[in-house]
């Protein structure tokens, strides 16, 4: 039932992992990423008003409100040159072009005021926000995880439980007890096994109990012709024999011993 129980177990844990995969790729593939572009269209709200900022007071005033912007969001910051290798030629024109670029989950690329650089942010591991997070997706996968164990526990229970009762009945079966049958309530029976079982313990019982009449039959059809031969010999036993011949009435005996036996 181990083995039962972990085959189970990781059979349908492994199924919910697979549809869960197929569905976060299709999604991605498929459908359009509007959380990133929920994301991307507030972070493009913030380098707006960053623009409005340097053109009034100034670039270190922008870059230190993002800085305060970052640090509040749980980000961090990189100024990198245009050149930078991190930065791809398409995500540079786009940069340009919009002032904002969506790279992955909660990854920015953003530039305003003289566009002298372009800034990377990124999530900051540190702060306790991407730690809550994590312990977040880790306690969920954790119930998820804990729930199927439970759930196939529970299902192993019961089917080691209707297993039991069909074993039961198949070995009572098998050590003669030939009106021995599986339980067919809806709470013991293992779909149509039960059944098929008590099926073909019908038709075993029905040939051996047709093997008996069959053996009664010819016992009842040979005693009478039996009973007249030893009759006959019993009649040659007490009439004058030779020698020979009372030795082959001897072994007529034997053999008719032999058949009544």
């Amino acid at each position: 039932m181990k083995r039962l129980y972990l085959e189970f177990f990781f059979g349908v844990s492994g199924l919910f992992l697979l549809c869960v995969l197929a569905f976060a790729f299709a999604m991605r593939t498929l459908a359009p990423d509007y959380e990133g572009e929920v994301e991307i269209g507030y972070v493009s709200g913030v380098v707006s008003i960053l623009d409005d900022v340097e053109a009034q007071r100034g670039q270190p005033v922008a870059d230190n409100l993002l800085a305060g912007f970052a640090k509040r969001n749980g980000l961090t910051v990189t100024p990198l040159p245009w050149d930078d290798p991190a930065l791809s030629v398409e995500m540079a024109n786009k940069v340009r072009r919009l002032g904002t670029a969506y790279q992955s989950d909660n990854h920015y690329w953003v530039t305003f005021g003289d566009r002298a650089r372009v800034y990377y942010l990124a999530p900051d591991e540190s702060a306790s926000i991407w730690q809550h997070a994590e312990t977040k997706v880790a306690v969920m996968w954790l119930s998820f995880l804990f729930t199927f164990a439970l759930y196939s526990a529970l299902m192993i229970r019961l089917l080691a439980r209707r297993f039991n009762q069909l074993e039961r009945a198949t070995l009572a079966f098998a050590e003669g007890d030939f009106h021995a049958r599986a339980s067919e309530n809806p709470k013991d029976r293992l779909g149509r096994l039960n059944l098929r079982f008590n099926q073909m313990a019908d038709k075993i019982g029905a040939l051996i109990a047709s093997h008996k009449q069959l053996s009664n039959a010819v016992a009842h059809e040979l005693r009478t012709p039996i009973f007249r031969v030893q009759c006959q010999l019993d009649l040659l036993e007490s009439s004058e024999l030779s020698a020979q011949q009372q030795s082959y009435v001897a072994g007529i005996n034997e053999d008719m011993d032999e058949l009544e036996a």
